[in-house]
């Protein structure tokens, strides 16, 4: 067989299209190998007769692409271009084109290139970027997507083409779904929102999963006003339904935060979710289940949390917070019995300043358990220089009830110089009653260890009473609202009254906070309270002059 031959029958077997061609996208084919019948499903005699054939094929939507790249072919340049083209029986298929001029022995200018499939690679391809932009538990967009998306829909706004919204929901009470049935069943329930958000919400919209059970939605030239009535309708529909998840039947609420992109001071996708989740926030301190946008007053709330970050943060790193202490008086003996430390920060002008103004950001921004764990080890380290004699509580957010605080205590009862026993740690009613079961058995770890547990704020939600029995804790802290005017109210006295029948039915002791005068001092005694704190019978001091 000649070389001529055997290159021929080489260039027929090869899994690409080969071919000769005039320039111009109607320029004669003058040769095309016989994968052409395999790739597209047209014979190389009619692909030759029929120069517009090439054009028809190539993907609508890319013919842009093909053309432009052909326009440079034809100024000289080698071409390597990547398009998608219609097969005969209708399929799609990815081709890479790459292609020359050439001059042919009588001087001729023309074309020579190679057609390669590239459907699978392509298919590949897209794979790895859908899961590189989606959550892999949903299925829909991952928050750096999202982000890139909200970027390009800012600079759209910024060009007055449309005025577009973020909305930020968030699930109520997940961790409880989760804690109590299982993170399978937590995965379930995600995934069963977020099949909602996507039926309920426009094709144009883009959904994210922004970790937990957090979703963002970017609502495509939608205003404010029209966002909340979105964000209404999504909150009622989850309100309504019942998820099926394993065995259980859930029904859950959802709270929401809007931001318009216009709205924005900072014209950023950080800026525009931080204030949509600054408003989704709002909406869960105003009671969960609703809707709240965010507004120029939110915005000055925002700023100040910024400040309060910033504050805190050096305040964990340098010690910079401080404690004081107030003092617990035993109503049998008249005696001060222990003392309660409070934590307090100093804002930018040195004012030093109580746990309202700086509580809430620190639960907003992930800083309440670090602070807590602050406040811990330096209620020990007080102890072990005050010595055996010196009792204190302390009160602990519900974020921090959990194994992490027991394993910190028990790594400072192994350091030594620690009497358990002296050490009261207060939990909030609200916060025991929120997971009854993680806090019977943060309650019951402590206890085994030998400190004490106090629940705090009794009465509030007046939520603990069916449960009180099922908790092993050593106080009941009552309710300020119920004792500061306990002289004048009937009504408080005898919630009083119950609450102390109640905690002796249990072996509890009780603990009447924010008492203010002497006529409310005999009167929890006379009620039987065993222990009292307020102005009344001791201001707040630096908790040095405990050492002293």
């Amino acid at each position: 067989m000649s070389a001529e031959r055997r290159f021929a029958t080489l260039v027929e077997r090869l899994p690409a299209i080969v071919y000769e061609a005039e320039p111009g996208p109607e320029g004669a084919w003058l040769y095309v190998s016989g994968f052409v019948e395999t790739l597209l499903g047209y014979t190389p005699e009619e692909w030759r007769s029929d120069p517009t054939l090439w054009l028809r094929c190539v993907h609508e939507d890319d013919r842009d692409v093909a053309l432009a790249a052909d326009e440079r072919l034809n100024a000289g340049e080698r071409i390597a271009v990547e398009y998608r083209m219609h097969a005969r029986d209708g399929s799609v298929v990815w081709v890479r084109d790459e292609s020359a001029r050439v001059l042919d022995e009588q001087g001729r200018l023309l074309v020579e290139g190679l057609l390669s499939d590239i459907t699978e690679r392509k298919a590949s391809e897209d794979r790895l970027q859908h899961l590189a932009d989606h959550d892999g538990l949903t299925d829909l967009l991952n928050r750096r997507r999202f982000v890139e998306e909200l970027e390009l829909e800012i600079a759209a706004t910024q060009r007055g083409m449309r005025t577009s919204t973020v909305l930020v929901l968030d699930v109520d009470g997940f961790k409880f779904v989760n804690d109590s049935l299982g993170h399978q069943a937590g995965d379930e329930l995600i995934r069963a929102v977020a099949r909602t958000l996507a039926e309920r919400l426009r094709g144009s919209d883009a959904i994210a999963r922004q970790g937990g059970d957090e979703f963002a939605c970017l609502l495509r030239g939608s205003s404010a006003e029209e966002a909340e009535t979105v964000a209404a309708e999504l909150l009622a529909t989850l309100r309504a339904r019942q998820f099926q998840v394993g065995d259980e039947t859930v029904r859950v609420t959802a709270s929401a935060g809007v931001a318009a992109l216009e709205g924005a001071e900072t014209p950023t996708a950080a800026g525009v979710l931080a204030a949509a989740d600054m408003a989704m926030y709002e909406a869960k301190h105003a009671g969960r289940d609703r809707a709240v946008r965010f507004t120029a007053d939110l915005r000055t709330q925002l700023e100040r949390g910024r400040s309060w970050v910033a504050r805190l943060n050096e305040a964990l790193e340098g010690d910079g917070f401080e404690l004081l202490a107030q003092p617990v008086m035993a109503l049998r003996s008249r005696e001060i019995a222990l003392h309660e430390l409070l934590l307090r920060v100093r804002d930018e002008h040195g004012e030093l300043c109580g746990p309202e103004a700086f509580m809430p950001v620190a639960e907003r921004f992930d800083l309440i358990e670090a602070i807590d764990r602050w406040v811990l080890r330096r209620a020990l380290a007080i102890q072990r220089e005050g010595g055996e004699a010196l009792s204190l509580s302390v009160n602990l957010s519900g974020r921090s009830i959990g194994p992490g605080v027991v394993e910190l205590l028990e790594r400072e009862l192994m350091a030594g110089g620690v009497d358990p026993g002296r050490l009261i740690v207060e939990v909030t009613e609200t916060a025991a009653i929120a997971d009854i079961h993680r806090a019977y058995t943060f309650a019951e770890a402590l206890g085994r260890l030998g400190f004490q547990v106090a629940l705090d704020d009794f009465g509030a939600g007046l939520g603990a009473f069916s449960s009180l029995r099922q908790l092993p804790i050593d106080y009941l802290k009552i309710d300020g609202e119920f004792v500061g005017g306990l002289a004048r109210n009937p009504v408080d006295r005898e919630i009083v009254k119950a609450i102390v029948l109640l905690a002796r039915s249990v072996g509890r002791h009780t603990i009447a906070e924010f008492v203010p005068d002497a006529e409310t001092l005999e009167l929890l005694a006379e009620l039987g309270v065993d222990l009292a704190q307020g102005f009344h019978i001791g201001h707040p001091r630096p908790v040095g002059d405990l050492l002293g």
